[in-house]
């Protein structure tokens, strides 16, 4: 995504965040729940109450705080996969119910929470990992 270039983190990508203009080009809006990322070699410690629930990643629902930029491809995913169904993915009824609808489509039901948190510990750890060796850009004025 391009905000990654500008270390810009999203947070709340869904449909309605969306523009479509005449010749096509998609450009995001709403950027009122957005951050920017001090240092990209390094999760920030953030509120995990962002983004609509129904495009919420994993991560977030399991009330993590430090997170980086795969919550808002998670997100550009969920959006992807609505506009290609004409339904939502994810549409729980909360944050425990649009958790166990994720499980599910993974085929992991029968993880619970404590596993859950430790598969994205290390999920999170490989991504600090290859951004770090992709060496950090200085972000260019916006």
């Amino acid at each position: 995504m391009h905000l990654q270039k500008y270390r810009v983190l999203h947070r709340d990508i869904k449909c309605a965040n969306i523009l479509i203009s005449p010749d096509g080009t998609l450009k995001l809006c709403d950027f009122g729940l957005a951050r920017v990322v001090q240092q990209v070699s390094k999760a920030e410690n953030l509120t995990p109450r962002v983004v609509t629930r129904w495009y919420r990643a994993p991560e977030l629902l399991l009330l993590d705080n430090y997170y980086l930029y795969g919550i808002d491809i998670w997100s550009a995913g969920c959006v992807l996969a609505e506009l290609m169904t004409r339904l939502p993915l994810f549409n729980g009824r909360d944050d425990n119910d649009t958790l166990k609808m994720i499980c599910q489509s993974l085929q992991t039901e029968k993880l619970d929470q404590v596993t859950l948190k430790g598969v994205l510990k290390q999920t999170r750890e490989l991504q600090l990992r290859q951004i770090v060796q992709a060496g950090s850009q200085t972000p260019g004025s916006v």
